[in-house]
């Protein structure tokens, strides 16, 4: 595994109650990650913007 390859996310439990724009922020950067060739991603999976990046990522598979 290539360092290059790998990206991980980690952030706040407690987020705002809407979220839309650091959806699509992170929706964008993980497109973003996947075409500079990123194939492992790690989450931290607790509830708050780590479930979130998790989802996103999710969404791709």
């Amino acid at each position: 595994m290539n360092k290059l390859e790998v990206a991980c996310f980690s952030g706040h439990r407690r987020l705002p109650r809407d979220c839309a724009e650091l959806k699509r922020r992170l929706k964008s950067a993980v497109t973003d990650l996947i075409e500079r060739g990123v194939v492992f991603f790690g989450a931290g999976g607790a509830l708050g913007f780590g479930m979130i990046a998790e989802e996103t990522v999710l969404w791709y598979t």
